[in-house]
């Protein structure tokens, strides 16, 4: 992880195009052998000086950075003031140099000189020359300061020193001849639910961009979404970190809840709680209803109003099935999936494609976009009834006619040019995307001689979207900040780590799935995988069926065993049906983001007894071999 001071220091140093384009001036004994063949003694340090400064005043301005020493060359270049523009410095600390017996050098820090000491001088990093040999008499000090290093690392990370040996040399060992190792680096939702997410994800962005491994054939960074990557929306309207819905709804801010696309009921933190409070903060409302059933609509509507001001909160649910969350909504838009309408999609390699209708939606169904639509046209009318136009101006521009005219409304906001974001797709039709087919067009798209031409490769030119056009490495906190005080808590008090997600075998969260017999019979109850000798030790047997409880609730599953989770550590099936991990799930989020710890629940378990009667027929393998 990299601390915010590194990161400006990295970007103090390298070019716009993210390169590090030094000028390295700091040689001492070469210089004098170079200067002076036959009698490098004789070179004084005057000569030294000025032949330093004299190359950084003539090309030192071409360069991102100057590679100085502390003898000869950073006191002097600061105090001349031969260093031009925005050429920042760097300063050499060690003792030894080039010269001299190969097979005896062993890195030493010269005298009187330290990271501290560079910094406060001005310069913008270190360098600390490692000379090795393996056949040295110096290899073994050499090996023993990267393995202090590595050490270090190994007991942050809680990962075996030899592993992050061999990650590294997956990453940056050359290749039989020489030839430089290409790596493309994925993550998921380890990390994205992970602690400190957002740090998590940058570390791995930083990693490709301290390898060189963006821009260029065969690598890359990317998570690994099954679903579209690439998001055409409105900028995002509140402030940062963004509001805990979830909180808000609890603490009786929300009038309004409309949910899209999602069951909270069964997958957000303090899932059971969260219930909890939509049937409670939903009663008022419902009871309003009930009392008006019947009654000319304005009536309804006061009711609905009054309930609103006493606490109630009127909940909306806008799906294709009737999900937990939608059995407890007072108003239940039904909408259309993909297949029963146009859509365009964007996937992981930035393909954009046109998703074709080939069935029409069932019953009142209809697509996402004509349900906003007409309640965006509705509030207009309403607001200009009320003479208020500014309000009834923030619906405007909602009269489409056709999937298509979203697209392009949307897309009004690209030119082409080299400012449209990752997902831009300026120039694009759907007739475009019907004749393009499978491949599609990837994104962003570049309007090149009045033709949209599509990007096979991001930052081939060394470009980045940002002002400068520079990378920005994201930096991590320092001190590391650990785990939230709640989270602290529930380690110490349960025995398992309760890591959760998908499965291969279902969809999410069985959420269609389940509405098939074949799926449903085979998955009629979540999951838990342990470790056979955790399972011994409670007494647990393939097949039964625990509990999982802790401070935040208890939830139910079926025990599978396997070798592929570690002792103390178990993996659930997430938001099933018949039981949901987020039973289980503080809410604690990050401060900074507001996202939260998904991954991070801890949980005693207790055999309740055999194996339920609806899971007679399910196989008890492993779902994963650990080799």
């Amino acid at each position: 992880m990299l601390s915010a001071g590194k990161v400006r220091r990295l970007t103090e140093v390298s070019s716009t195009g993210g390169v590090f384009n030094i000028l390295a001036v700091d040689h001492r004994d070469s210089m004098r052998a170079m200067l002076m063949p036959d009698n490098p003694d004789g070179v004084t340090p005057r000569t030294m000086t000025d032949t330093k400064l004299d190359l950084v005043e003539g090309v030192g301005d071409l360069a991102s950075a100057v590679l100085l020493d502390p003898e000869y060359s950073a006191f002097q270049a600061v105090a001349a003031r031969a260093l031009r523009g925005d050429t920042a410095f760097l300063c050499a600390l060690e003792a030894v140099g080039y010269m001299g017996d190969p097979q005896a050098r062993v890195t030493t820090v010269l005298q009187g000189w330290s990271v501290e000491k560079a910094a406060r001088v001005g310069a913008s990093g270190i360098k600390l020359l490692l000379l090795y040999r393996p056949d040295s008499e110096a290899a073994a000090d050499q090996e023993r300061l990267v393995e202090e290093v590595v050490a270090e690392a190994a007991a942050t990370a809680g990962v075996p020193a030899a592993q992050i040996h061999q990650a590294a040399e997956w990453i940056a060992a050359p290749k039989v001849g020489g030839a430089r190792r290409r790596t493309l680096l994925h993550y998921e939702k380890g990390l994205i639910w992970g602690l400190k997410n957002y740090e998590n994800v940058a570390a791995i962005v930083d990693l490709a961009l301290l390898t060189g491994n963006l821009g260029k054939p065969g690598t890359g960074v990317s998570r690994l979404g099954g679903h579209q990557e690439g998001y055409v929306r409105p900028p995002y309207p509140g402030g940062r970190p963004a509001l805990n819905v979830d909180e808000a709804v609890r603490r009786g801010e929300v009038k309004c809840f409309w949910v899209g696309g999602c069951n909270p009921v069964l997958t957000t933190l303090q899932a059971e709680s969260f219930e909890a409070a939509l049937v409670a903060r939903g009663k008022p409302v419902r009871d309003a209803l009930a009392r008006t059933e019947g009654r000319p609509i304005g009536e309804r509507v006061a009711a609905i109003v009054e309930a609103l001001k006493a606490g109630g909160m009127f909940l909306i649910v806008q799906e294709i099935y009737m999900t937990a969350t939608a059995r407890h909504a007072h108003l239940v838009l039904p909408a259309a999936t993909w297949g029963e309408m146009n859509l365009t999609s964007i996937n992981g390699e930035r393909r954009l494609r046109l998703y074709q209708r080939f069935m029409d939606p069932p019953g009142e169904a209809v697509p996402d976009w004509q349900i906003m639509a007409r309640f965006a046209r509705r509030l207009r009318k309403l607001y200009l009834k009320d003479r208020n136009p500014l309000r009834a101006n923030r619906f405007l521009d909602f009269d489409w006619r056709g999937d298509e005219d979203v697209f392009i409304h949307a897309r009004y906001q690209y030119d082409g040019g080299p400012s449209d974001p990752m997902e831009g797709y300026s120039g694009i039709t759907y007739d475009l995307l019907r004749q393009l087919g499978n491949n599609g067009i990837q994104t962003p798209v570049r309007i090149v001689n009045g033709v949209p031409s599509g990007t096979v490769r991001l930052h081939e030119d060394g470009r980045f979207f940002t002002a400068s056009g520079k990378a920005r490495f994201i930096p991590a906190p320092q001190p590391w900040p650990g785990y939230a005080a709640k989270v602290t808590r529930q380690r110490e008090a349960y025995a398992f780590w309760v890591n959760n997600g998908r499965t291969n075998h279902i969809w999410q969260t069985l959420y269609h799935h389940q509405h098939i017999p074949f799926y449903r019979d085979h998955n009629p109850l979540p999951h838990l995988e342990m470790h056979p000798q955790d399972a011994a030790d409670l007494g647990i047997a393939a097949g039964d069926l625990v509990e999982l409880s802790n401070d935040v609730g208890r939830v139910r599953a079926m025990a599978l065993l396997t070798e592929a989770v570690k002792r103390g550590h178990t993996f659930m099936l997430f938001g099933h049906p018949r039981g949901a991990v987020g039973d289980l799930i503080s809410d604690h989020v990050d401060p900074a983001t507001t996202i939260p710890y998904y991954k991070g629940a801890w949980a005693d378990i207790r055999r309740v007894g055999p194996r339920p009667e609806i899971a007679k027929a399910v196989s008890l393998l492993p779902q994963n071999v650990a080799e």
